[in-house]
């Protein structure tokens, strides 16, 4: 496929191409051959590619390597990326980048708009004082309560954030997961309501959530202190993501010894 760009070609995305690429140095993806799209060639050379997961459904994130390509390049492979999903039927497409003080002009110039900024975060400390709060592990018995406190939780971050559903609804994917996991999630109940909830696997802390009506008691950095103990127990060393839109959740992170690794830029382009 020839594009506006006289020393640019689009080739489609096969096993050709991907060893292509791997043999130029430039990374290539896992998905294998779940993966549809096309690979960038500058000048006669292996330059980048962009792809998207062959699954079904309106909503796909885009796996995208820029390699050797100016912004005026990218944009063009991505525009060929954009026709082939909006005549497969889907409607909102995003993309995963590092964060960029100057944006991501390639991308933007495509029509994909800034959607939110996330910040990974390490922590590299001794063990923190243990919290005295009663934290018991997840079992299937609390799986409503559960997933109505993370629902309420995040509720507002994810309205302002436009990530739908903005409420979560039950679902038997989740009840499974959790219960595979289930020794990794510990929980917190105050006056018989379950109060407070997190996860602690794998080097990660996520689903942190405090119920909104027992904010204020300390229960925030109880989480993180108990999730960050149990992973060091472990040898492993803590992390966990947060919106920069959360400012509270990444003062108390900082506070408690996490830094920021890495921040990343997720985009949207709606069909």
């Amino acid at each position: 496929m020839q594009t506006g760009s006289a020393r640019l070609r689009l080739a489609r995305w096969d096993e050709e191409q991907a060893r292509s690429m791997a043999r130029a140095g430039l990374p290539v993806p896992k998905e294998g051959g779940g993966v549809r799209g096309f690979a960038a060639w500058l000048g006669g050379r292996p330059a980048g590619w962009a792809l998207c997961p062959a699954s079904r459904g309106g909503r796909a994130g885009l796996l995208l390597e820029l390699g050797r390509l100016g912004f005026w390049e990218q944009k063009e492979l991505l525009e060929a990326l954009i026709r082939q999903e909006k005549e497969r039927g889907r409607k909102l497409l995003t993309l995963d980048l590092p964060w960029r003080e100057q944006g991501n002009p390639g991308p933007e110039r495509a029509g994909f708009r800034p959607w939110f900024t996330v910040s990974r975060m390490v922590y590299r400390g001794p063990a923190l004082p243990e919290p005295e709060a009663p934290f018991f592990p997840y079992d299937d018995g609390y799986y409503r309560p559960f997933q109505r406190l993370q629902s309420r939780a995040f509720y507002q971050l994810r309205r302002e954030n436009d990530v739908t559903p903005y409420a979560l609804t039950p679902s038997v994917e989740d009840r499974l997961w959790l219960a595979r996991n289930r020794r990794d999630i510990f929980l917190l109940k105050d006056q018989g309501r379950l109060a407070a909830a997190g996860f602690a696997g794998g080097g990660f802390l996520d689903l942190l959530a405090v119920d909104q009506a027992f904010r204020g008691r300390g229960y925030g950095k109880a989480l993180t202190a108990y999730g960050v103990n149990r992973l060091l127990e472990r040898g492993e060393e803590p992390r966990l993501e947060a919106l920069d839109w959360n400012k509270p959740a990444l003062g108390l992170y900082r506070r408690m010894g996490f830094a920021v690794e890495q921040r990343r830029q997720l985009l949207r382009l709606d069909l």
